[in-house]
């Protein structure tokens, strides 16, 4: 409710807006920011249950759950740097919005079958193809936004899109709690359990995050089931990211000064009417 408050005052009774409304003239713009705040769910809603998994499930101290994030977290920053690279010099990022958002599908939907006996191999391939998949998307669509807005709006663009990524990065521990934490009640009711074992269950999981696994094989089964379920959600917000990132236009990003006069000169319509590369 917060957010769409901001944006109807905004857009309607604010004078001098903050986030300038030229930004949000083009549907490409606006999707790829829809992407972005996805993105940043995404992020820390699987950087923050996969703590859970590590910590609670698999019994490990707080200090090898950060070493058995180090697949996704180091391997972020060296693809967003390449991706970035190759875009800058070519002008091309459609193919790896797709990519990006293809591969995300795929490491979600594998986690899925995410438990106990998972094979140490598999959790670290898991999560390197997810850090794989973020590291591509980061500049990719970061790209895409500055090429779908005039020039004078790029540094506006650019920092809506930390505003909304830091957003989303909020958002996505509300909505993997929520949806943990609901689907947890409900296993454990199934199993036979009153409401009072689901409160007491997320009591021991914080016991757990501190001294490292939970005793109670039904609470086990329950919690790798809620965690199921959270990623059953971030695959769908996937899949509605990757359905954006299909039905938007990318058009090409200008490499030098050279171009960026014509671009400018083009105050009618949007840079959506450009040829999607």
């Amino acid at each position: 409710m917060g957010f769409i408050t901001l944006g109807v005052f905004e857009g309607w009774y604010a004078k001098k807006p903050m986030f300038r409304p030229s930004v949000f003239r083009s549907r490409s713009t606006i999707m790829q920011f829809i992407n972005t705040m996805i993105h940043g769910m995404l992020m820390w809603m699987v950087l923050y249950y996969m703590s859970v998994f590590y910590l609670g499930v698999k019994s490990l101290s707080p200090v090898m759950t950060g070493v058995w994030a180090l697949p996704a977290t180091l391997t972020v920053a060296p693809l967003a740097m390449v991706v970035g690279i190759v875009v800058s010099k070519t002008g091309h990022y459609r193919w790896f919005l797709l990519s990006g958002w293809c591969l995300t599908i795929t490491a979600l939907g594998v986690m899925i079958l995410i438990d106990e006996d998972m094979p140490n191999g598999a959790l670290i391939s898991i999560t390197m193809l997810l850090g794989i998949a973020m590291g591509i998307l980061i500049p990719a669509m970061s790209v895409g936004v500055q090429a779908t807005v005039e020039r004078a709006d790029a540094g506006h663009a650019i920092a809506m899109i930390y505003v909304l990524r830091s957003a989303g990065q909020c958002l996505g521990v509300a909505v993997g709690l929520s949806v943990f934490s609901s689907r947890l009640r409900l296993g454990l009711e199934e199993l036979g359990h009153g409401k009072d074992a689901a409160q007491n269950t997320m009591k021991a999981i914080r016991h757990s995050l501190r001294t490292g696994g939970l005793a109670d094989v039904a609470m086990l089964d329950a919690v790798i089931t809620a965690l199921g379920y959270v990623w059953v959600t971030g695959c769908a917000m996937a899949a509605v990211a990757g359905i954006l990132a299909l039905c938007t236009k990318c058009p090409h990003l200008p490499r030098d000064e050279a171009d960026f006069p014509a671009q400018a000169q083009t105050t009618g319509s949007p840079p959506d009417g450009e040829e999607a590369r």
